[in-house]
C-alpha cells in the first residue's frame, strides 16, 4: 500500500512538471511582447502649423500681487506752466541786524585782536497776501529724477476681453503623447512608424484653462520709454501748506582807525526770515515733454484664471516622424 502511494505522488509530481514546463514556454515566448506594449508612446519629431487664429479671447481674472520696481530714472523733463493770478496768503517778515565789533591794537610791548558781538535787533513785519508777477510761460526743466525701490500692489482685473487673436509660425520639437505612455485594451498593434503627415485644417469651438501661473516672478530686466508728451493739462486752482524762507544780504561796515596803533570795525549783517500761510495759484495751465522714462528690474508675481478661446482654427498642419 505504501509502494502504491508513493507511485501516485511521484505521477503527479511529473504530470505538474509537465504543466509548468508548458507555462514557461507560453511566458517565454509572449512576456516581452506583453510588457514591451503595456504603455506605449507617441514620439512625435517635429509638428508644425502655419497659421491659426482665435475668435475671442477672455480671461477670468488676472492677478498680479506685490509689483517691485528697484529704480525708477526720470531724465530731461521740460514744461511750461502759466497762471492767471498767483498769490501768497498772509505773509510775515522778520527782520534781523546783527551787530559786531572786530578790534585790535599793537603797541610796542604788546598786541591783540578780536571780535565782539553786539547781539541783534529784530521785528516784525506784517505784509499780509502778496501777488506775485509774471507767471505767464514759465519754463521749467528736471535734467534727472531718481526714485529709489518702488512697491505697488496693483489689484485684480476681471473679465477681460481680449478679442480675436492671429497665430503664425507654431512648432512642437520631440513631442511625447502621452509623457507617462497610454495602454490600448482590445487590439493588437506591434508598432507604428509615419514619415509625415498633414492636416489642412482643424476646428474647435470652444477650450480653456482655469489656471496659468509661473513657478517664479515675471521679471522685466528693464523698461524704457522716450519722448512722452505732457498733454496741456487745465487745473482751476492749485494750494500749497505753509513755508518758510530765509535770505541773509552782505554785511555793511564802517572802520576806524588810530595809525597803526589802534583801530576797530562796526559790522551790520541784516537778514529776513519770511514765512507764508500758503501760496494759491489760480487757472493753471500746464504742458511739456518727459524726455525719457527707465523703469529698472521689475518683478511682479501673475496668475491667469479661466483663460477662454472660442473658435480655435488651425490651417495646414504638418507633422513629421510619427512613430508608436
Amino acid at each position: 500500500m505504501a509502494n502504491k502511494e508513493l507511485e501516485d505522488i511521484l505521477r503527479t509530481q511529473n504530470e505538474l512538471g509537465k504543466k509548468l514546463e508548458g507555462v514557461e514556454g507560453i511566458l517565454a515566448e509572449h512576456l516581452p511582447w506583453i510588457v514591451q506594449h503595456l504603455r506605449q508612446k507617441v514620439n512625435i519629431e517635429e509638428m508644425l502649423v502655419a497659421n491659426g487664429a482665435i475668435d475671442k479671447v477672455g480671461l477670468d481674472k488676472l492677478a498680479f500681487g506685490n509689483v517691485t520696481i528697484d529704480e525708477v530714472v526720470i531724465g530731461n523733463t521740460n514744461a511750461t506752466m502759466s497762471t492767471e493770478q498767483t498769490y501768497l496768503q498772509n505773509v510775515d517778515m522778520i527782520v534781523t541786524i546783527h551787530f559786531d565789533l572786530e578790534w585790535w591794537y599793537d603797541f610796542w610791548f604788546d598786541s591783540d585782536s578780536g571780535t565782539m558781538d553786539l547781539g541783534s535787533l529784530g521785528f516784525l513785519v506784517p505784509v499780509g497776501n502778496v501777488e506775485v508777477p509774471d507767471m505767464d510761460e514759465v519754463q521749467m526743466n528736471i535734467p534727472t529724477m531718481n526714485m529709489g525701490q518702488i512697491s505697488a500692489a496693483i489689484p485684480d482685473i476681471t473679465n477681460m476681453d481680449l478679442g480675436a487673436m492671429r497665430m503664425e509660425g507654431i512648432r512642437a520639437i520631440k513631442t511625447q503623447l502621452p509623457a507617462d505612455g497610454f495602454v490600448l485594451s482590445g487590439m493588437s498593434m506591434k508598432g507604428l512608424k509615419l514619415d509625415s503627415m498633414s492636416v489642412p485644417k482643424t476646428e474647435t469651438e470652444r477650450a480653456g484653462v482655469d489656471v496659468v501661473a509661473p513657478d517664479s516672478e515675471v521679471r522685466l530686466p528693464h523698461v524704457e520709454m522716450s519722448g512722452i508728451p505732457i498733454p496741456t493739462t487745465q487745473i482751476p486752482s492749485l494750494s500749497s501748506g505753509g513755508f518758510g524762507m530765509n535770505a541773509v544780504a552782505d554785511s555793511r561796515s564802517i572802520s576806524v582807525s588810530f595809525g597803526s596803533v589802534f583801530g576797530f570795525r562796526f559790522v551790520v549783517r541784516p537778514s529776513v526770515d519770511m514765512h507764508i500761510d500758503a501760496m494759491h495759484m489760480n487757472q493753471v495751465t500746464l504742458s511739456g515733454e518727459i524726455g525719457s522714462v527707465r523703469l529698472q528690474d521689475i518683478r511682479m508675481p501673475m496668475t491667469m484664471n479661466g483663460v477662454n478661446l472660442e473658435g480655435l482654427t488651425m490651417e495646414n498642419i504638418e507633422v513629421k516622424t510619427l512613430e508608436v
